[in-house]
């Protein structure tokens, strides 16, 4: 995730004064991340966010707070999720990383016909 932040922050040139004032938990928008903590986590630092604040992240990144999730469990947690989708839902499994090609695709053949047994 601090890569991906990075590399949003170098891609863009957005300061990071700019980028925090962005990054507000759309659930609770008195909540923000504050600059300090944004350079703990760029520099891979402290411990893994609140949900409230992958939120806040994925506001200000202008990506889906899922990804945000997945990118946070690969960093924190070490594990890699792979996300199916199945109508409006999404059912996320994690992995220990690495894993095949091969080995996605069944995870996401049993997913769906998981998903499918519950519709």
């Amino acid at each position: 995730m601090s890569d991906r932040v990075k590399g949003y922050l170098e891609r863009t040139g957005i300061s990071k004064n700019r980028f925090v004032r962005a990054c507000v938990d759309p659930m609770h928008p008195e909540r923000s991340v504050y600059i300090q903590w944004l350079d703990a986590l760029l520099e891979g630092r402290g411990p893994m966010p609140e949900l409230w604040r992958l939120r806040a992240l994925a506001t200000g990144l202008g990506a889906d707070v899922e990804e945000v999730k997945r990118l946070a469990a690969i960093q924190w947690l070490d594990y890699d999720v792979e996300q199916v989708k199945v109508g409006d839902d999404v059912i996320m499994v994690p992995l220990r990383r690495p894993v095949s090609d091969a080995t996605r695709r069944r995870i996401q053949k049993i997913a769906e016909a998981l998903a499918e047994e519950e519709l």
